[in-house]
Protein backbone atom coordinates (compact mmCIF):
# COMPACT_ATOMS: atom_id res chain seq x y z
CA UNK A 1 0.00 0.00 0.00
CA UNK A 2 3.13 2.11 0.91
CA UNK A 3 4.77 1.74 -2.15
CA UNK A 4 1.59 2.70 -4.31
CA UNK A 5 0.88 5.92 -2.65
CA UNK A 6 4.56 6.37 -3.10
CA UNK A 7 4.27 5.95 -7.04
CA UNK A 8 0.87 7.77 -7.39
CA UNK A 9 2.66 10.80 -5.59
CA UNK A 10 5.43 10.35 -7.83
CA UNK A 11 3.60 9.84 -10.82
CA UNK A 12 1.27 13.34 -9.79
CA UNK A 13 4.43 15.27 -9.75
CA UNK A 14 6.08 13.87 -12.66
CA UNK A 15 3.07 14.71 -14.32
CA UNK A 16 3.05 18.63 -12.54
CA UNK A 17 6.62 18.96 -13.17
CA UNK A 18 7.52 21.55 -16.12
CA UNK A 19 10.73 21.99 -17.99
CA UNK A 20 11.37 25.17 -19.47
CA UNK A 21 10.30 23.86 -23.16
CA UNK A 22 6.98 22.19 -22.22
CA UNK A 23 5.61 25.52 -20.56
CA UNK A 24 2.06 26.09 -21.89
CA UNK A 25 -0.93 23.81 -23.68
CA UNK A 26 0.91 21.57 -25.91
CA UNK A 27 -0.07 23.70 -29.39
CA UNK A 28 -1.65 20.29 -31.17
CA UNK A 29 -4.09 20.25 -28.26
CA UNK A 30 -5.29 23.86 -28.03
CA UNK A 31 -4.87 23.60 -32.32
CA UNK A 32 -7.82 20.58 -31.81
CA UNK A 33 -9.61 23.11 -29.65
CA UNK A 34 -10.07 25.36 -32.36
CA UNK A 35 -13.55 26.28 -33.57
CA UNK A 36 -14.94 27.53 -36.80
CA UNK A 37 -16.04 30.94 -37.64
CA UNK A 38 -18.14 32.05 -41.02
CA UNK A 39 -16.59 35.14 -42.21
CA UNK A 40 -18.03 36.50 -45.19
CA UNK A 41 -19.00 33.13 -46.85
CA UNK A 42 -15.91 31.31 -45.68
CA UNK A 43 -15.44 29.03 -42.64
CA UNK A 44 -12.10 30.50 -40.84
CA UNK A 45 -11.27 29.40 -37.61
CA UNK A 46 -10.72 31.79 -34.37
CA UNK A 47 -6.95 31.89 -33.53
CA UNK A 48 -7.82 32.94 -30.33
CA UNK A 49 -8.16 29.20 -29.22
CA UNK A 50 -3.75 29.28 -29.47
CA UNK A 51 -3.33 31.71 -26.93
CA UNK A 52 -1.44 30.05 -24.07
CA UNK A 53 0.01 27.24 -26.23
CA UNK A 54 3.68 26.31 -26.38
CA UNK A 55 5.07 26.84 -30.21
CA UNK A 56 5.73 23.54 -31.58
CA UNK A 57 9.30 22.61 -32.28
CA UNK A 58 10.74 23.97 -36.07
CA UNK A 59 13.55 24.46 -38.32
CA UNK A 60 13.49 26.49 -41.13
CA UNK A 61 16.34 27.99 -43.46
CA UNK A 62 16.54 31.40 -43.93
CA UNK A 63 16.72 33.65 -47.15
CA UNK A 64 20.99 33.35 -46.27
CA UNK A 65 20.44 29.98 -46.16
CA UNK A 66 21.15 30.19 -41.68
CA UNK A 67 18.55 27.78 -40.29
CA UNK A 68 16.36 29.35 -37.50
CA UNK A 69 14.49 26.93 -35.17
CA UNK A 70 12.21 28.32 -32.18
CA UNK A 71 15.01 28.27 -29.75
CA UNK A 72 16.68 30.97 -31.56
CA UNK A 73 13.73 33.12 -30.00
CA UNK A 74 14.28 32.52 -26.73
CA UNK A 75 14.46 35.19 -24.36
CA UNK A 76 12.41 38.07 -26.74
CA UNK A 77 9.13 38.28 -27.82
CA UNK A 78 8.73 37.86 -31.79
CA UNK A 79 5.56 37.77 -34.17
CA UNK A 80 5.53 35.32 -36.72
CA UNK A 81 4.23 36.42 -39.87
CA UNK A 82 2.29 33.65 -42.05
CA UNK A 83 1.94 35.17 -45.92
CA UNK A 84 2.77 34.52 -48.91
CA UNK A 85 3.01 36.98 -52.13
CA UNK A 86 0.36 36.44 -53.99
CA UNK A 87 -2.25 37.08 -51.27
CA UNK A 88 -3.03 40.65 -51.60
CA UNK A 89 -4.31 41.35 -47.91
CA UNK A 90 -0.38 39.68 -46.93
CA UNK A 91 1.17 42.21 -49.50
CA UNK A 92 -0.82 45.16 -47.69
CA UNK A 93 0.34 44.80 -44.12
CA UNK A 94 4.00 44.87 -45.36
CA UNK A 95 4.60 47.94 -45.09
CA UNK A 96 3.06 48.39 -41.76
CA UNK A 97 5.47 45.32 -40.60
CA UNK A 98 8.37 47.05 -41.98
CA UNK A 99 7.28 50.01 -39.90
CA UNK A 100 6.95 48.01 -36.51
CA UNK A 101 10.19 46.04 -37.59
CA UNK A 102 12.07 48.99 -37.72
CA UNK A 103 10.58 51.18 -34.50
CA UNK A 104 10.72 47.82 -32.19
CA UNK A 105 13.96 46.61 -33.87
CA UNK A 106 16.22 45.52 -31.10
CA UNK A 107 17.38 42.62 -28.67
CA UNK A 108 14.13 41.86 -27.00
CA UNK A 109 11.88 42.05 -29.94
CA UNK A 110 12.19 40.45 -33.90
CA UNK A 111 9.19 39.82 -36.51
CA UNK A 112 9.76 36.26 -38.59
CA UNK A 113 7.92 36.15 -41.80
CA UNK A 114 7.24 32.78 -42.58
CA UNK A 115 6.62 32.57 -46.62
CA UNK A 116 4.78 29.68 -48.67
CA UNK A 117 7.05 31.00 -52.04
CA UNK A 118 10.10 29.43 -52.76
CA UNK A 119 13.54 31.39 -52.19
CA UNK A 120 13.62 32.22 -55.88
CA UNK A 121 10.47 33.78 -56.16
CA UNK A 122 11.18 35.54 -52.92
CA UNK A 123 14.10 36.90 -53.82
CA UNK A 124 13.23 38.08 -56.77
CA UNK A 125 10.22 40.09 -54.53
CA UNK A 126 12.59 41.49 -51.70
CA UNK A 127 14.66 43.48 -54.84
CA UNK A 128 11.61 45.00 -55.46
CA UNK A 129 10.22 45.38 -51.85
CA UNK A 130 12.91 44.76 -49.04
CA UNK A 131 12.13 43.72 -45.77
CA UNK A 132 13.93 44.43 -42.78
CA UNK A 133 13.37 41.20 -40.56
CA UNK A 134 13.78 37.71 -41.15
CA UNK A 135 12.12 36.04 -43.73
CA UNK A 136 11.81 32.04 -43.88
CA UNK A 137 10.85 31.00 -47.49
CA UNK A 138 9.95 27.92 -48.69
CA UNK A 139 7.68 27.18 -45.59
CA UNK A 140 4.67 25.73 -46.85
CA UNK A 141 5.08 22.56 -45.15
CA UNK A 142 6.24 24.31 -42.28
CA UNK A 143 2.56 26.29 -42.28
CA UNK A 144 0.70 23.12 -43.41
CA UNK A 145 2.31 20.38 -41.21
CA UNK A 146 4.07 21.86 -37.93
CA UNK A 147 1.50 24.78 -37.01
CA UNK A 148 -1.30 23.31 -39.48
CA UNK A 149 -2.11 26.40 -39.95
CA UNK A 150 -6.48 26.41 -40.71
CA UNK A 151 -6.67 30.56 -39.73
CA UNK A 152 -6.24 31.82 -43.36
CA UNK A 153 -3.50 34.42 -44.52
CA UNK A 154 -2.26 36.67 -43.30
CA UNK A 155 -2.43 35.33 -40.25
CA UNK A 156 0.59 36.40 -37.26
CA UNK A 157 1.12 34.83 -33.73
CA UNK A 158 3.21 36.99 -31.13
CA UNK A 159 5.10 34.99 -28.96
CA UNK A 160 6.57 35.54 -25.49
CA UNK A 161 9.91 35.26 -24.58
CA UNK A 162 8.83 31.56 -23.35
CA UNK A 163 7.68 30.68 -26.03
CA UNK A 164 3.98 30.60 -25.48
CA UNK A 165 1.88 31.98 -28.34
CA UNK A 166 0.48 35.16 -26.20
CA UNK A 167 -1.74 36.60 -28.91
CA UNK A 168 -3.00 35.62 -32.61
CA UNK A 169 -4.02 38.20 -35.38
CA UNK A 170 -5.46 38.69 -38.65
CA UNK A 171 -4.11 41.30 -41.25
CA UNK A 172 -2.26 43.97 -39.26
CA UNK A 173 -2.91 47.27 -40.75
CA UNK A 174 -2.10 50.44 -39.15
CA UNK A 175 -5.80 51.61 -37.56
CA UNK A 176 -7.46 48.31 -37.79
CA UNK A 177 -8.09 46.36 -34.11
CA UNK A 178 -5.67 43.63 -34.37
CA UNK A 179 -2.93 45.98 -35.26
CA UNK A 180 -3.64 48.98 -31.76
CA UNK A 181 -3.89 45.41 -29.76
CA UNK A 182 -0.01 44.26 -31.11
CA UNK A 183 0.98 48.32 -30.93
CA UNK A 184 0.02 47.88 -27.68
CA UNK A 185 1.09 44.33 -26.22
CA UNK A 186 4.81 45.18 -27.85
CA UNK A 187 5.14 48.97 -26.73
CA UNK A 188 4.05 47.26 -22.76
CA UNK A 189 6.98 44.84 -23.02
CA UNK A 190 9.67 47.07 -24.58
CA UNK A 191 8.26 50.03 -22.26
CA UNK A 192 6.84 52.60 -25.18
CA UNK A 193 10.05 51.72 -27.25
Amino acid sequence: MKNTLLLAVFSLLSACAQTPGQKGIPYREALKKCEPVQTEGRTLFDGDCLVGAALPEFSAAGMNGKTFTNHDFKGKWYLLNFWFIECKPCIEELPDLTTLSKKWSSEKFEIIGICRNRKQRVAEFLKKTPLPYTILPNSEQLADEVFQNPFGYPTSYLIDENGIIADTYDALKEGNADYQNLVNRVEGRLGGN
